[in-house]
């Protein structure tokens, strides 16, 4: 009863062949199972006790392409074992050959990416420079296009398709690509121009086109910046390459200059007591660089000038350290008693001119 029920075809083979190739299917996903299960509990253990990280890694991305193969392999022996007709075993040969392409670059993808990411990438974050901490995730994006790639023209070739054709296609479609995408891999050319030159890096404060501004993330087509107001600013790196950029974080700081008018009642003694007080004041303020210049610029009919200058720490907001300075100068200078010059104002009475001190100012700084 039962073998009669077996010998009976369907669809050009018998019910039995039919079985027969399920099971084999449902086989090979068990055994596919098993073995992700055996690499996953034993031998995971084995390599972990290994000195070398290299058969750890390689176990643990070839495990599932395996499982995959074991998986095709069984579908592709069970479809054989079918009577079909040479256009469908062809289709079949074909489509399996293009799974296993496509699985073995996958293979070689998730290895390389898994190799990068520890041995490359510690080892970059090791070095000072940051040119590799750029260059290594470009390598990982540019093995994964090259491999996928060769691995769709030649399952393309595969599939039948006239490779020569497929190539002169890409290379015009390549060409109306590269003109359409000019400014693009301007952008590109100019990432890679300041990864390698580094006129500035990642937490650099910069003035560049009006901004100051603490760089935030130097990529590939642009780099983007936190301004001292807060705000985002995104400009693309073929820009910056044509811009002139001054870089604080190089520096002392960002510059700030000013001239004090002293009185011409002061000695000598006074004012290099004077010129101790402002270096004390630069001294006790964290938001200022510890360094400042003081020089005699000029004798003015009422006041001796002197010109102060020091460096405001990039992180810190200008206008704000400047009034603390100025406040901590006006203190100290009204404490010590010492003089700065008075306005004055030449006024033309009846023909005749006289002086007047702007006593408002003056009793303000005295």
């Amino acid at each position: 009863m039962f073998s009669g029920f077996f010998d009976k075809e369907f669809y050009d083979n018998t019910i039995a062949t039919w079985l027969l190739a399920g099971f084999i299917v449902v086989g090979s996903v068990v055994l596919g199972k098993a073995i992700y299960w055996l690499c996953s509990k034993v031998i995971k253990r084995i390599t972990a006790r290994t000195q070398s990280k290299l058969d750890d890694i390689i176990l643990d991305m070839i495990e599932e392409p395996v499982v995959f193969a074991l998986v095709l392999f069984g579908i592709w022996y069970a479809l054989n074992m079918l009577n079909t007709s040479d256009d469908v075993k062809n289709w079949i040969h074909k489509s399996f050959y293009i799974l296993i392409i496509f699985n073995v670059t996958w293979f070689l993808t998730r290895l390389i990416n898994a190799i990068i990411q520890e041995y490359a990438v510690p080892w970059a974050n090791k070095t000072e420079s940051d040119l590799d901490d750029h260059l290594i995730p470009l390598l990982q994006k540019s093995t994964r296009i090259v491999l996928w790639s060769v691995a769709i023209v030649v399952g393309a070739d595969n599939a039948g398709y006239d490779l020569k054709t497929l190539l002169a296609g890409l290379g015009i479609g390549g060409l109306a690509f590269a003109l359409a995408a000019k400014e693009t891999l301007a952008n590109f050319i100019a990432g890679v121009t300041i990864i390698a030159d580094r006129p500035f890096a990642a937490n650099n404060w910069i003035l560049v086109k009006g901004y100051r501004a603490k760089v935030e993330e130097v990529g590939l087509r642009s780099t983007r910046f936190r301004t001292d107001k807060g705000t985002l600013v995104t400009i693309p790196n073929a820009d910056l390459v044509n811009t002139t950029i001054e870089n604080y974080s190089e520096g002392p700081g960002i510059t700030e200059e000013t001239v004090i008018p002293l009185s011409y009642e002061m000695d000598e003694t006074q004012l290099a007591f004077a010129f101790d007080l402002l270096r004390e004041v630069i001294r006790a303020n964290p938001r200022v660089a510890n360094s400042c210049a003081i020089s005699f610029d000029t004798m003015t009919d009422t006041a001796l000038m002197v010109r102060f200058r020091y460096y405001v720490n990039p992180q810190e907001a200008h206008s704000a350290v400047r009034t603390e300075v100025f406040l901590a100068i006006y203190a100290t200078f009204r404490k010590h008693h010492i003089k700065m010059a008075r306005p004055i104002r030449r006024l033309e009475i009846n023909g005749v001119e006289q002086e007047f001190l702007i006593t408002h100012f003056a009793n303000k700084i005295q």
